[in-house]
C-alpha cells in the first residue's frame, strides 16, 4: 500500500513497523493508521482489530507485524472494487 507507507513516512512513528517483534502501544498505532484511538477500543472488545497482547487490566500493545497484517489485509484492488462494487 503505497499511500500508507507515504503517509508513515511523515509521521513520528514511521520506523514503528521496522521490526517486526517491537510492541506498539495503541498511540502509535492510531498515529499509524490515522483510526481513533476510540475506534480501536471498539475493536478489542468487539473484534475486527490487530491482534493484541493484554498486560495485566488495563496495558494493551500490538506487535508491529500483527498490524501490518492487519492494514495489508483490508488492502482493496480499486479495479475489483469498481466491478463488484
Amino acid at each position: 500500500m503505497a499511500g500508507m507507507e507515504e503517509s508513515m513516512d511523515s509521521d513520528n512513528t514511521a520506523g514503528a513497523l521496522s521490526d517486526p517483534d517491537r510492541l506498539l502501544t495503541i498511540d502509535e498505532v492510531c498515529g499509524l493508521t490515522g483510526i481513533s484511538r476510540r475506534r480501536f477500543e471498539e475493536y478489542r472488545q468487539w473484534g475486527g482489530g490487530p491482534t493484541f497482547l493484554r498486560f495485566g487490566r488495563r496495558t494493551v500493545r500490538y506487535r508491529a507485524r500483527d498490524v501490518r497484517e492487519w492494514i495489508d489485509s483490508h488492502e482493496v484492488d480499486a479495479k475489483q472494487h469498481a466491478v463488484n462494487g
